[in-house]
């Protein structure tokens, strides 16, 4: 068995001893596994995600909105900053299509990979997200940083 395909089983049954395995659902190639969950957060949605590859990096990500307002782009990216600066671990990104995304890596091979970590490591990035930032986001953005997923 591939360490890809070692990877998957282990998130799936973490997810499964959750109870959050009806949540997810998986996309995948012979490169990639891609677990993926929207949630209702105040009026938005995110996309949390766990992505799997042959590495030994795991990336769990959520994608919280988007910068429609150009104008408004330079006060993000200070934010950004500012908040990268303040975490170690976790990165806020606005990638080039202008999406706001938190990421914390997961880094183990196969054979010391643990899917309860990750899940623990997603539902971390979940709860600082939406007690820590969110709203500094929304503070500048508004409604208009909103997925329409």
């Amino acid at each position: 068995m591939d360490n890809l395909e070692v990877k998957k089983i282990l998130i799936e049954e973490s997810l499964r001893k959750s109870q959050m395995s009806q949540i997810f659902d998986v996309v995948s190639n012979d490169k990639m596994v891609f677990f993926r969950s929207l949630q209702q957060y105040k009026n938005n949605k995110l996309l949390l995600g766990i992505i799997l590859d042959e590495s030994a990096y795991t990336t769990i990500t959520i994608f919280f909105g988007k910068v429609i307002d150009e104008s408004k782009k330079d006060m993000i990216i200070k934010l950004i900053n500012e908040l990268n600066g303040l975490h170690n671990v976790e990165k806020f990104v606005l990638n080039r299509n202008d999406e706001l995304l938190v990421q914390v890596p997961y880094v183990a091979l196969s054979q010391d990979f643990n899917g309860d970590i990750a899940l623990d490591l997603l539902k971390t990035l979940y709860h600082m997200l939406t007690n820590n930032a969110y709203d500094k986001f929304e503070d500048i953005l508004g409604e208009s940083m909103c997925n329409k997923l």
